[in-house]
């Protein structure tokens, strides 16, 4: 079963404050789509949490790797946005690595899940 190291709790919190920062840039930059997404990070953020308080098993493992995809996607979205908006050729590279990387991960998160599913 999955379970949430509280250790990591300012980890998420980390995560959230460096999302407002980019929301913050987006802003800034007139990136409409960074901004749409935002709200969507946010909730999967706090489902998170609150998931993470729930006693263990199947549903709550399920729970949890399904709202750690949905940050991941949201991670490419943004970080999508970015690479599209970036002139700069080197720091566009980052974020089209950033991008790459969020899939692979929510790729794998959505196996995961699959996994998690047929255990139960």
């Amino acid at each position: 079963m999955l379970n949430i190291n509280p250790k990591m709790l300012p980890r998420l919190e980390e995560i959230e404050n460096d999302l407002l920062e980019r929301r913050a840039r987006a802003e800034r930059e007139g990136w409409a789509g960074e901004i749409e997404r935002r709200p969507g990070t946010t909730i999967a953020h706090l489902a998170l949490q609150r998931t993470g308080r729930k006693p263990a098993g199947g549903n709550r493992s399920i729970a949890i790797v399904d709202e750690t995809s949905q940050i991941t996607s949201y991670i490419s979205r943004i970080s999508y946005a970015f690479a599209v908006n970036d002139e700069d050729p080197d720091s566009r590279a980052v974020f089209v690595a950033s991008v790459v990387g969020a899939n692979v991960c929510t790729g794998g998160l959505q196996m995961a899940e699959m996994f998690i599913s047929r255990t139960d």
